[in-house]
C-alpha cells in the first residue's frame, strides 16, 4: 500500500502514470499554491490502518514525497511508530533533505529513485540527483520506466556503480492512464522493445547488475528463446496486473495510478488491506480475465496463470480504440 502524501512534482515526466492526481511543474517549476498535502492527522489514519493490517513498511510516494513541507516530520513520525520506510522519489531533493537522510536514525531507510535518460532530464536535476545518491548509497535501488522504443538503460549502470547503489534496478512498463494522456508502448511495439531488454538486460548482468520486474509486461513481449534470461538476468520474472492501493492525502483510495478514475473509494471504507484488496480482485476480475489484448483470449500462458495479460489500463484504453464508451464508470467502487 502506498500513501502518497502529498501531489506535487518537480519533474513532467513524458510517461507519468499519476498525472491525474498531480500538481505538475508550470514554468518549470513545482506548482507548490495549487498542491496538496496530507495532514498530520490524515497520516496518522494511515499508520493505525497499517498497524490493523499487519504490515509494517511504510511506503511513501508523491507526487515527489519530499516536496511535503512536513516531510522530515513525517518520516520521523514513521519510524518512532515502528515502521521500515521506504520512499519513492526522484531523488531531486534540497540540502535539508540530504542532510536528514544522513543522520543516524535514518539508516533504516530506504529508497527507490526514479531515474530518466538524461535526453529528458535538466542538468540541474541531474547534478541534485546525483547529490543525493551519493547520501543514500546501498539504501537505494534505481527504477526506470520504459515508454518509448529506443529507451536505453545502461546508464543507470553506470550510476549504481559511481554511487555503490544496490545492484539492481527496478524496471517499469509505461501504461496508459485511464482518463488522460500519456506516452506509453504501442502493443506493436511491445515484443521489439522485448528484444531490446533482453540485450541490455544481459549487459548488465554481466556487470552483476539484475533487472527487477513491476507489473504489466506481458510474456509475449519476450521470444521463447529468451526466457532463461528472465531467469538469469532478473531476481524472478513474474507476469502479474494486481491492486497496488494507493492512498491520497485525503485518504480516497483507488487501485493503481493507471486506474486513477477507475472504482475509488475510501480507506475507512475497509477494515484493513487485506479485504480491501481482496474486494479490489473481485471487482477487477472481469477486466483481467480478457487481457488488454487480441491475442490473449487464446493464449495458454494466460489460461494457465503464467501471464497477467498486461495492464488493465491498457485493456481499458484497447476497448475504448474500439468504440466501447464510460468502461471506467462502469466499474462499481469495491465494498467491504
Amino acid at each position: 500500500m502506498n500513501i502518497i502524501i502529498c501531489d506535487v512534482c518537480n519533474r513532467s515526466c513524458p510517461y507519468c502514470f499519476a498525472s491525474l492526481k498531480m500538481s505538475l511543474p508550470k514554468n518549470g517549476e513545482p506548482d507548490n499554491d495549487n498542491g496538496h498535502y496530507i495532514s498530520m492527522e490524515n497520516f496518522r489514519r494511515c499508520l493505525e490502518f497499517l498497524k490493523r493490517s499487519g504490515e509494517k513498511k511504510l511506503k511513501l510516494l508523491g507526487g515527489e514525497p519530499t516536496a511535503h513541507p512536513e516531510f522530515i516530520k513525517l518520516v520521523s513520525t514513521g519510524l518512532a511508530e515502528g515502521f521500515h520506510v521506504s520512499v519513492f522519489s526522484n531523488g531531486i531533493w534540497s540540502s535539508a533533505v540530504r542532510s536528514f537522510f544522513k543522520e543516524e536514525k535514518t539508516a533504516s531507510v530506504d529508497f527507490l529513485i526514479n531515474v530518466n535518460e538524461r535526453s529528458i532530464q535538466k542538468e540541474r536535476e541531474t547534478v541534485l540527483q546525483e547529490k543525493s545518491l551519493a547520501v543514500v548509497g546501498r539504501r537505494a535501488r534505481l527504477s526506470f520506466n520504459i515508454y518509448n522504443d529506443d529507451f536505453d538503460l545502461l546508464f543507470a549502470g553506470d550510476l549504481i556503480e559511481k554511487f555503490a547503489l544496490k545492484k539492481e534496478i527496478r524496471l517499469g512498463l509505461a501504461h496508459p492512464v485511464v482518463g488522460a494522456e500519456n506516452a506509453y508502448p504501442a502493443d506493436t511495439s511491445l515484443n521489439a522493445m522485448g528484444k531490446r531488454l533482453v540485450t541490455q538486460m544481459r549487459q548488465l548482468e554481466r556487470r552483476d547488475i539484475l533487472s527487477a520486474f513491476d507489473c504489466g509486461f506481458p510474456l509475449c513481449m519476450f521470444d521463447e528463446a529468451d526466457y532463461a534470461a528472465l531467469i538469469t538476468c532478473t531476481t524472478g520474472f513474474i507476469s502479474i496486473c494486481e491492486p497496488i492501493i494507493d492512498v491520497g492525502a485525503d485518504l480516497s483510495v483507488w487501485p493503481c495510478f493507471p486506474l486513477t478514475k477507475v472504482a475509488n473509494t475510501t480507506l475507512d471504507a475497509f477494515p484493513d488491506r487485506s479485504s480491501m484488496v481482496e474486494a479490489y480482485e473481485k471487482t477487477m476480475a472481469p477486466l483481467r480475465q480478457m487481457g488488454s489484448m487480441d491475442e490473449c483470449i487464446d493464449c495458454k500462458y494466460m489460461k494457465r496463470g503464467q501471464c497477467c495479460g498486461g495492464c488493465v489500463g491498457r485493456t481499458i484504453r484497447n476497448w475504448e480504440k474500439s468504440g466501447a464508451k464510460n468502461i471506467a464508470s462502469r466499474i462499481k467502487a469495491p465494498v467491504s
